[in-house]
């Protein structure tokens, strides 16, 4: 799905709940890592594309991953990434070319381990 710089995706149907419902029913303790490109549109703006790709957790774990676009001189973009299962594809349009893009930048997530690799 390709939206603005802060849209929430998901590559299939999701129930609304299941992040509550995991929390309260489940324990999984997966390692998030994202892989990216950007690349140049016609507009001028860009399309940041890729993949998160969750391991160590139950293929039906479902979480929402804060993702923060850094361009410089203080200026930021932050959204938000829904991934369900094993991999969740994601494609955002920004403004511009971040200078810097990264997954749960604060560290909000409980994980074992989160990762960001991008051209």
């Amino acid at each position: 799905t390709t939206g603005s710089a802060a849209p929430t995706t998901c590559a299939a149907p999701c129930a609304p709940d299941a992040p509550i419902a995991q929390a309260v029913y489940q324990t999984a303790h997966p390692s998030y890592e994202m892989r990216y490109k950007i690349e140049d549109q016609p507009d001028g703006k860009v399309l940041v594309s890729g993949t998160i790709f969750q391991k160590d957790a139950p293929p039906d774990w479902v979480m929402v991953l804060p993702v923060r676009f850094s361009f410089g001189d203080k200026q930021h973009a932050s959204g938000t990434v829904l991934v369900q299962g094993p991999s969740s594809p994601f494609s955002i349009r920004l403004p511009m070319r971040p200078k810097n893009t990264e997954l749960d930048p604060d560290r909000w997530i409980l994980a074992e381990g989160i990762s960001t690799k991008g051209n």
